[in-house]
């Protein structure tokens, strides 16, 4: 198995300055204002525009192929369902988060779903990455927390949404290091692709 890395995501997470710099420019990347330059300062920050919108597509490209090497092995419960006005680039870079919905059931059954997803988290200096699953009914919302985790669910734990009352809880796995995974991302791969099977055959057997 290969998992190709983009070299503007292995500037971006090992060179501290190419990190802050990439953060500073996306805010006005989308904008309509830029500092007052000369002709040539105008040029370079146009080119730096570009890099920096190069790291925010291969960031959100990079999620989109790790939930394909994980969930998108699995034998998902549902019809599929991927909100692209809520998922979109901006909202992606933004929150580092990815996730696809699975409906089962009939609106008379009480519909309900589970949100398999990716997510980047920043803490400090440090970024890591992990799975991340919530469940959902249309009546209650958010399904009531277990009480402890299931066996068949090792390498999974309980993590929590501050402020989010739409899913104040979620199963995530143990994050990585991203600069660990950048530098070999098969071995980070392949536990959460077992992972990621594990959670969605406990998903099957455990209707919310």
């Amino acid at each position: 198995m290969t998992f190709p890395i983009p070299q503007s995501l292995k500037k971006y997470y090992e060179k501290r300055a190419v990190f802050q710099a990439v953060n500073d420019l996306i805010k006005v990347l989308d904008g309509e204002s830029v500092p007052k330059l000369s002709r040539e300062e105008a040029k370079n920050y146009n080119q730096a525009l570009l890099m920096a919108a190069q790291v925010r597509a291969d960031f959100v490209d990079l999620l989109f192929r790790v939930y394909d090497e994980t969930f998108g092995k699995a034998e998902t419960v549902g019809e599929e369902y991927f909100e692209s006005q809520r998922y979109t680039t901006s909202y992606i870079w933004g929150n580092g988060e990815l996730g696809v919905s699975y409906y089962y059931g009939t609106e008379d059954e009480d519909m309900r779903s589970n949100e398999l997803g990716v997510m980047q988290e920043t803490n400090g200096k440090n970024n890591t990455i992990c799975l991340w699953v919530a469940r959902f009914s249309r009546r209650e919302k958010s399904t009531s927390e277990p009480d402890d985790i299931p066996n068949s669910l090792g390498g999974w734990t309980i993590g929590y949404m501050q402020g989010k009352t739409w899913y104040p809880w979620y199963f995530r796995t143990e994050s990585v290091d991203i600069v660990k995974f950048i530098e070999n991302p098969v071995p980070t791969l392949d536990r959460f692709r077992r992972e990621a099977i594990k959670m969605v055959k406990f998903l099957k057997n455990t209707p919310a």
